[in-house]
């Protein structure tokens, strides 16, 4: 599980920061592949390679992106409510 605290996301650039260091752990998560993650965003396996390396600057585009994919994964789910990047869901 993740070691790290929950964070409150009060600035925007946090996010990018938050998900290029964790991008690995949360694919992992979901069982994933670097090829299968690329396709699910519809980008290349370099570019997440790239990403998860900290390369290549994540956009906020890219982090919605992730942030819906991994969303739809439980365990992954899980992660980001632990994390402080999804709220609990009140309904």
């Amino acid at each position: 599980m993740l070691q790290e605290r929950k964070t409150d996301i009060s600035g925007e650039q946090e996010l990018p920061a938050i998900l290029t260091k964790h991008l690995k752990h949360l694919r992992l998560l979901c069982g994933f592949s670097q090829e299968q993650l690329a396709s699910e965003l519809g980008i290349t396996r370099q570019t997440v390679i790239a990403l998860e390396t900290g390369k290549r600057p994540m956009t906020k585009t890219m982090c919605l992106a992730l942030l819906f994919v991994f969303s739809r994964q439980a365990r992954a789910n899980r992660a980001l409510r632990e994390l402080g990047l999804l709220a609990n869901e009140a309904w």
